[in-house]
């Protein structure tokens, strides 16, 4: 009896083991993945902000080009007038 429940236990250590291991290599999986997914969203919040910055940076040129064409518009009318 004492052999049977030796051999049960020594069974039951290899199973324990056996998940311990799968345990670690899905941990290794899941910590490879999460690492690619914040390269990723780290890349992809990078282009995000050059867009962003890019947006901005249009906006502010079209306002330029506005103010400018009204100043040439304004120029126009008073070489009109003066004439």
């Amino acid at each position: 009896m004492i052999k049977s429940t030796l051999g049960a236990l020594n069974g039951t250590l290899a199973d324990i083991e056996h998940s311990v291991k799968l345990v670690r290599k899905g941990l290794c999986h899941i910590h490879t993945y999460l690492d690619t997914i914040s390269s990723e969203t780290a890349l992809k919040l990078d282009i995000f902000e050059a867009k962003f910055v890019a947006e901005k940076h249009i906006t502010q040129f079209n306002i330029a080009l506005t103010i400018l064409q009204r100043n040439i518009d304004l120029v126009l009318v008073s070489v009109l007038h003066a004439q």
